[in-house]
């Protein structure tokens, strides 16, 4: 699930649900609230995947990005917060969208294997 980000660090670029972790809140609860929050969906199995480091020149700002995976029932994602995310739609792990969001970029520039997170069908 990728959304093409607008108004924010990293606009114009397909990133997926992020935010920032609340006061006393862990990274699995802040993926849960962040995906309800900006997609209504409701997720689970939140599991952490990698850590990048990640300058955003244009923008003289720094990053670290916590990635985590989890999985979902059901339902279409809503564009809940068109403040950052002009749209929320679904690809391929093995097609995804560009340019990717920086964060992204540097995870699939690491060698991470997107299509290791391909869940076998029951």
């Amino acid at each position: 699930l990728c959304g093409k980000r607008v108004n924010a660090h990293g606009s114009h670029t397909w990133g997926v649900v992020g935010g920032h972790v609340e006061w006393a809140e862990s990274f699995v609860e802040t993926a849960i609230r962040e995906t309800k929050e900006e997609t209504g969906l409701t997720v689970k199995d939140v599991r952490l995947i990698a850590v990048t480091n990640d300058y955003f020149a244009i923008e003289d700002t720094h990053f670290v990005t916590i990635h985590l995976t989890c999985t979902y029932d059901e339902g279409e994602p809503a564009n809940l917060d068109h403040e950052i995310t002009d749209n929320w739609q679904w690809f391929p792990l093995t097609n995804l969208p560009e340019p990717l969001f920086l964060p992204l970029l540097h995870l699939q520039q690491g060698g991470f294997d997107f299509t290791s997170l391909i869940q076998p069908t029951p």
